[in-house]
């Protein structure tokens, strides 16, 4: 009892403090432009969520990216615009001005603050990525401390903390991303509606950040297949996921149904852009990225891919709901032509989820190769030095026919000739 507290304690000091970690790194530095911005794409994020604020217009006439992004960040600027009225900064919304650009790739913010606020909003969604590791490291392990090292790993991780202190949605369709694979996960555990409904939630909000974190929904479908085999395609879970996914993204980038014409414009462009090229950001995508790994985070990543093979060889139905994503993902940015680290960012934290000797159910049952005399006689061993209390009147054998105890039905094994049956069935002896 005294341990399991002391355990308790030790993960809950041991998790504040890699949260603490996650939001000082990512905080610190936040601010090294400003009052010029550098980031080729925050000054247009930042005035089109302005926009929305100011004007109250929830179409942000840009589909490019989904809308989800834009919203939440324009309504950050509620309690901004309140604050700044009590401190006499503000009068009114109109004195929250847009970023101006003074030429390409270089733009000066006028409120430098207002550029603080939305990096605040992405680095929120960077710390909690690192709380949802540790929660996910948790239902693969089934132990507190994988999940702990896990967060640690995304807490500190390179790619991951310079990538959260910019106005971009990448961070948020990591942190959605990695809900869906939370929840699909109890899905496949313990196949409650609950978690299906949040499972596919989740999917949709991620997709609605940036349109490829729709592809977390393959992690749902294998957990949905492990979870009732041959019969996963008559269950109702993966299309209740299916049905709030789609809410959930309708619900959340309304005008894809509202302006169908201009959203699938924007759609078309950011499909076709990412094909064609980018001066500066194409060629050689699947060997680009596979730099960035082990130019970031090499060893981490290669710690990671051991522990995923041992996963998949060890038949481990958790360790695989994590790889399908990563191989899909992985695949489907590595077959265009633009390469960046910020679309590399939805797929780094997953590897880490996976990436140690984890314990879990497999999903082909191993071959026992025990005869049946050696495992009845070790079931009977194990009854006697009290490790199943009393020995049951049949001893069942999974894999051929009941046998009946050693010494007989009701009968207490004497130790004479349980020793002797023990020798036979050429069971080691535990003393």
């Amino acid at each position: 009892m005294i341990r399991a507290r002391s355990d308790t304690l030790g993960i809950g000091v041991g998790l504040t403090l890699t949260l603490l970690l996650a939001a000082g790194l990512r905080i610190w530095g936040s601010g090294y432009d400003l009052p010029f911005i550098f980031h080729p794409d925050e000054p247009f994020n930042i005035t089109v969520a302005q926009r929305i604020f100011k004007t109250g217009d929830l179409n942000p006439h840009y589909f490019n990216y989904p809308s989800l992004f834009f919203y939440i960040n324009a309504l950050a600027y509620g309690p901004y615009l309140a604050a700044g009225e009590l401190l006499g900064i503000f009068r009114s919304g109109v004195d929250i001005l847009p970023p101006n650009s003074l030429m390409q790739g270089v733009t000066i913010a006028p409120t430098p603050s207002a550029v603080l606020l939305g990096r605040s909003v992405t680095i929120c969604f960077g710390v909690g990525s690192a709380g949802l590791v540790y929660l996910i490291g948790r239902q693969l392990r089934e132990g507190p401390w994988v999940g702990l090292l896990a967060a640690l790993m995304v807490a500190i991780s390179p790619t991951m903390v310079g990538l959260s202190r910019f106005v971009t949605s990448d961070s948020q369709v990591t942190f959605f991303a990695l809900s869906s694979l939370l929840a699909a996960l109890l899905a496949m555990k313990q196949g409650k509606t609950r978690h299906y409904v949040a499972a596919g939630l989740f999917a949709g909000l991620a997709a609605s950040s940036k349109y490829n974190g729709a592809l977390i929904l393959v992690s749902l479908a294998l957990a949905h297949a492990f979870r009732f085999g041959k019969q996963a395609l008559w269950k109702r879970g993966l299309y209740v996921a299916a049905a709030a996914a789609a809410i959930g993204f309708i619900a959340t980038t309304p005008y894809s149904i509202l302006d169908p014409s201009s959203f699938m414009s924007g759609l078309r462009y950011e499909a076709a852009h990412y094909a064609l090229g980018h001066a500066g950001m194409e060629g050689d995508a699947a060997g680009w990225y596979l730099g960035l790994m082990a130019t970031t985070s090499g060893g981490l990543y290669l710690l990671a891919g051991f522990g995923i093979a041992n996963g998949l060889w060890s038949r481990r139905k958790e360790v695989a709901i994590v790889a399908i994503f990563i191989a899909v993902y992985f695949a489907f940015i590595s077959s265009f032509a633009v390469r960046n680290d910020r679309t590399f960012l939805a797929c780094s934290a997953f590897p880490i989820c996976a990436g140690f000797r984890l314990r879990g159910r497999p999903y082909i049952a191993p071959r026992r190769r025990d005869s049946s005399s050696a495992f009845c006689a070790r079931r009977a061993y194990r009854c006697v030095r009290g490790r199943f209390g009393d020995c049951p009147q049949r001893i069942p054998f999974k894999y051929g026919r009941c046998h009946p105890p050693i010494d007989g039905p009701g009968q207490p094994a004497d130790g004479k000739d349980l020793d002797r049956q023990l020798s036979a069935a050429k069971v080691p002896n535990r003393d």
